[in-house]
């Protein structure tokens, strides 16, 4: 829909040009065509009583704002009419406020009727106006008679429109509360430069001072004995469009000027400010402080991004997920860097964002880009997770990454403690952590409604990429698009072989977590979430032939998770969660109907109760009971009406101390991404034949020997002799245990590589 707005706009100020900007960027985030048409002159300076029309802030819009309206000349609004009527907006939009503009509005938009397409809209903040003056009904009605459809902000207004036109539709919208203010500051900060007194009962006159506004009223009520044992203090936050004089005569008749300490009269404008000193001296001598509230204390200037504004983003890894990622937000949000260590795999989108910055090595791009940078997307393989995120959130950035989050137990307490360091919104990509199903599963479990769980069996089809390889010996020519030594990154170097990249990553160990890591991020979060899980105490893998290189074709991992207390309804008692992939499936629960698939979108969850069995598909998809039954439970997980990435765009875009959390933000994410790790450790030591036993808080088993040793095999010969099969399996030397684990809970980095310190 092609949308034009005709009213205030920047460079002008004042809350009309606020809500007429913040309404464009609502449509421009819902995919329309959008614009504004505004004044080339608003008002004569001669009718106009305050000190200046126009912002001192600098254009931040995302949209065209064409400055093309004269309000007092009729040759202007006949060849404006002209224009817009030949530019053929489906919608023109007119913010309507005073009978002054109706001459101005009304001729544009009459023209504008003519071409038998464009509607006329009109958002009234008044129809009769607060000062009243004898032409105003006259003017009023000119252009009431030209608009197609009316939304009023008040009901008063609502009532008055039918006072003019009965039949026209009309909607009541009462006023948004605009969310450009900026970030919420600490109180004693805030009152500190205000200077204001914590013991005080401080209220608050917000506004241009006018007559109808009433501030003399609100003087006049302080002085009421009542009030006298109240340590009342008075701020003015606005600008005087009348004498100020007045206000001062009201002030020393009421005797208010001597009454310093019960209460303290502080007016406040936006053009000069002077010192605290010179405002206790001048207080001190009974006159009203004149004052300014700081552009930060109006919330302009602490770095926050009102919803209303775009977030600038940048991606890492664009070619595959990265892609999608991108997709999901593309069309709201601009999108100003690119980074990739394959061209070729990135080339399409590349194409698509013409504009933004492109990078093969995301430290450069931090370099250079930083500033122009409000969220980073990491969609590289796993081993460099950690890496991109935790530097991006040390620079304040906001970070949408992944799964799995990370490739090791210490890179997801990394990133968990970061997140919350640095007070920055997070997401990993498990979309189904924002989907209904995960919801009702924690719905109905917290609810009761299957008892106690103390067994979970999930699992998925995959991989679908090939597993259990060994390491190829064959070594290729390395593609011009494709910088193979940063592909590497912190994992070892190894000669190029096309089996490694663009894909096929996941199944290596120095690059990927297979199957478990892919999936498992999907699969087990309602599992995860719904028990309130945190660490498990124990471990235990096992799998098809363990290579050193490449995961398993198919495995099998049992977790251990102690008691946790209670949640809602339900007691949390000691749980035991099996993994299975690789085609390997858990057993069909007692009860399920013959011939029903317990695999939905690629897996599944089994949870047994006390009461009954809840089964649900990857992403948590579709649950249901065993029994048949379908539970009432309340609602009391939280309900995303967003899709996965648009949540992290709010989430951004919300004042952090007043955020919403994501849905698998990294407070959640991060410990959840612990587990599915641990499932990875599992398998890769079930060499040592035992069932593991894990120091969560301390990252640490602690039934390892410091003498143990482990064995894993590097190559799984076979060959035909005489008809008879012949197996040659090698295998490395005796590798002390306690430092294989310890490489693989916190990864040594190649030269040149580092994690920032974990905080305290």
């Amino acid at each position: 829909m092609k949308i034009t707005l005709i009213g205030t706009a920047y460079p002008y100020r004042g809350g009309l040009a606020s809500f007429n900007e913040r309404l464009m960027s609502q449509f421009q985030s819902e995919g329309e065509e959008v614009e504004i048409k505004t004044f080339t002159l608003q008002y004569p300076s001669i009718l106009f009583p305050g000190k200046t029309q126009f912002s001192s802030s600098e254009n931040t819009n995302n949209f065209p704002i064409e400055r093309c309206v004269n309000s007092v000349n009729p040759f202007n609004w006949i060849s404006l009419g002209r224009k817009i009527k030949k530019e053929n907006p489906d919608i023109v939009i007119i913010k309507y406020w005073m009978p002054f503009m109706s001459p101005c509005f009304g001729t544009i938009a009459r023209i504008i009727k003519s071409n038998k397409k464009t509607k006329i809209m009109a958002i009234a903040d008044n129809i009769i106006p607060h000062e009243r003056r004898f032409f105003d009904s006259w003017l009023t009605k000119y252009f009431v008679g030209c608009v197609d459809a009316w939304i009023a902000m008040s009901q008063s207004v609502f009532d008055d429109i039918a006072l003019f036109n009965k039949t026209t539709p009309r909607s009541l919208c009462f006023h948004p509360l605009f969310d450009n203010f900026g970030e919420k500051i600490e109180k004693d900060k805030a009152q500190k430069i205000l200077g204001l007194q914590n013991k005080e009962i401080n209220i608050l006159f917000f506004g241009l001072v006018r007559d109808y506004k009433g501030l003399d009223f609100l003087i006049k009520a302080l002085s009421d004995s009542r009030l006298k044992e109240f340590p009342l203090h008075l701020t003015v936050a606005g600008e005087f469009y009348e004498s100020q004089s007045k206000y001062d005569e009201i002030i020393a008749e009421l005797g208010l000027k001597n009454i310093t300490i019960l209460l303290t009269l502080k007016f406040t404008t936006m053009s000069k400010k002077i010192s605290r000193a010179d405002f206790l001296k001048t207080s001190g001598a009974g006159l009203a402080a004149m004052t300014v509230v700081p552009n930060n204390v109006m919330g302009a200037a602490f770095g926050h991004k009102a919803p209303s504004d775009k977030l600038n983003i940048a991606a890492v890894g664009i070619g595959g997920m990265g892609n999608s990622n991108i997709n999901a937000v593309k069309k709201t949000e601009n999108i100003v860097a690119l980074c990739d260590t394959d061209w070729a795999y990135a080339k399409n989108v590349f194409n698509a964002f013409p504009k933004a910055k492109r990078f093969w090595d995301w430290r450069e791009m931090y370099d250079k880009a930083a500033n122009e940078i409000d969220a980073v997307i990491c969609a590289t393989p796993d081993h460099t997770h950690a890496l991109v995120a935790a530097n991006a959130m040390e620079m304040g950035k906001h970070v949408y990454c992944e799964k799995p989050l990370t490739h090791s137990v210490y890179e997801s307490r990394l990133l968990t403690k970061l997140a919350a360091k640095n007070g920055v919104a997070t997401q990993m990509g498990n979309q189904g952590s924002s989907g209904e199903g995960v919801e009702t599963v924690c719905n109905w479990i917290w609810n009761g409604e299957i008892g106690e769980v103390t067994r979970v069996d999930a699992f998925t089809d995959r991989p679908i990429w090939p597993q259990g390889l060994m390491v190829p010996k064959e070594v290729h020519a390395i593609p011009e698009t494709l910088n193979w030594d940063l592909f590497l990154g912190p994992a070892k170097y190894r000669p190029y072989n096309n089996v490694y990249q663009p894909w096929n990553w996941r199944g290596w160990w120095d690059f990927g977590t297979g199957a478990l890591g892919d999936m498992a991020c999907h699969i087990l979060h309602p599992v995860f979430k719904a028990l309130q899980l945190g660490y498990p105490t124990k471990v235990q893998g096992s799998s098809t032939a363990l290579l050193t290189d490449c995961a398993p074709q198919a495995q099998m991992v049992t977790l251990v998770f102690p008691e946790r207390g209670k949640k809602d309804k339900v007691k949390l008692p000691e749980v035991t969660v099996t993994w299975y992939d690789g085609g390997l499936t858990p057993p069909r629960p007692e009860g399920l109907e013959p011939g029903k698939n317990l695999n939905m979108s690629g897996g599944g969850a089994i949870f047994y109760g006390t009461k009954d069995i809840l089964v649900c598909g990857c992403y948590g998809v579709n649950p249901y009971l065993v029994s048949g039954r379908v539970p009432n439970a309340p609602k009391r997980a939280r309900h995303v009406e967003l899709s996965h990435g648009k949540d992290f765009v709010r989430a951004c875009k919300e004042d952090k101390a007043n955020r919403t959390m994501t849905n698998s933000d990294f407070s959640e994410a991060g410990p959840f991404n612990e587990m599915v790790v641990m499932g990875v450790l599992g398998v890769r030591l079930q060499g040592l034949n035992k069932v593991l036993e894990w120091d969560g808080a301390n990252m640490q088993f602690t039934n390892i020997k410091d003498d143990e040793t482990i064995k894993i095999m590097i190559e799984d010969g076979f060959s035909i002799h005489d008809g008879h099969p012949t197996f040659n399996k090698t295998y490395t030397d005796p590798i002390n245990a306690k430092q294989f684990v310890s490489e693989m809970i916190k990864h040594n980095y190649r030269e040149g590589w580092k994690l920032c310190d974990m905080p305290k």
